[in-house]
């Protein structure tokens, strides 16, 4: 299959799943599975800065499969939310559980408000 992205919009979609997988596969290894007549799951939010359909569709798909198989957490994924609502929310002290960035250039103003 080809793409008619340009290469660095392809890297970044890459970037972008690789980035979610490898923070799931985190998450499987700090939250253990839920016991058998345990309460419920715990409701997770993943706020996702892209907007574009094919990388929402591409992140739902991995917080999919890992809710299928992680029964103590599930995710919700919030897709399109803008960088200043999520510093807002940080500054808050109302944070979502997980986020992305579509950049890293605001990871300092980020830090510095918590």
């Amino acid at each position: 299959m080809t793409s008619d992205l340009p290469p660095r919009n392809r890297r970044s979609r890459f970037t972008a799943v690789l980035a979610l997988g490898l923070l799931l596969t985190g998450a499987s290894v700090a939250m253990p599975t839920r016991a058998v007549g345990s309460a419920s799951p715990k409701e997770l939010k993943f706020w996702l800065a892209w907007t574009d359909t094919p990388v929402i569709h591409a992140f739902n798909g991995l917080i999919d499969d890992y809710n299928r198989t992680h029964s103590s957490v599930h995710w919700t994924v919030v897709p399109a939310v803008a960088q200043d609502k999520l510093v807002a929310s940080i500054t808050a002290a109302n944070p979502p559980d997980a986020a992305s960035l579509i950049t890293t250039l605001d990871i300092g103003s980020l830090a510095s408000n918590g």
